[in-house]
C-alpha cells in the first residue's frame, strides 16, 4: 500500500517483505517516510520535521512495543490473507451514513492489531 503522491526506494518493497517474513506474528509493517522537497517553503520543512519525529521517534518506540499505532499510508505493507478477513467491511465503512475516505491507514492497523498481530 502507498499513497499516490509517494515515490518509493527500489528496494523499499523488498525490505518491507523480509521484515514481514521474518515473524509471523506481524500483520503489517511500515517503513521510514520523508519529504523530498523540504527545502521548497516552510510548510515543507515544517512537514519534514514532523515526519521525522514520527517515524524516528514515536514509531520507533511504537514498535520496539510491536504495537505501531498506525503504519502510514505513504509506505506500508499488509498481509494478505489477513487483510482479506477484514477487507469488505473496511472498505464499505461508514460514519453518520458517509463513506469513510480518510484514516484509512490508521483503521487498517487497528484491525490489523485487534485480531492480534503486532505490527
Amino acid at each position: 500500500v502507498c499513497d499516490s503522491d509517494t515515490k518509493l526506494d527500489p528496494l523499499a518493497t523488498l525490505e518491507l517483505v523480509k521484515v514481514l517474513e521474518s515473524n509471523d506474528r506481524y500483520g503489517a509493517v511500515g517503513g521510514d517516510v520523508r519529504i523530498l522537497n523540504l527545502n521548497d517553503s516552510y510548510i515543507s520543512f515544517m512537514s519534514s520535521l514532523r515526519y521525522w519525529i514520527a517515524f524516528n521517534i514515536e514509531r520507533a518506540c511504537q514498535s520496539y512495543f510491536d504495537c505501531v499505532s498506525c503504519i502510514s499510508g505513504p509506505l506500508g505493507l499488509y498481509r494478505n490473507d489477513l487483510l482479506q478477513t477484514f477487507l469488505e467491511s473496511w472498505y464499505n465503512q461508514k460514519f453518520l451514513g458517509t463513506h469513510c475516505t480518510f484514516g484509512d491507514d490508521r483503521h487498517l492497523t487497528n484491525r490489523m492489531l485487534s485480531i492480534g498481530y503486532a505490527t
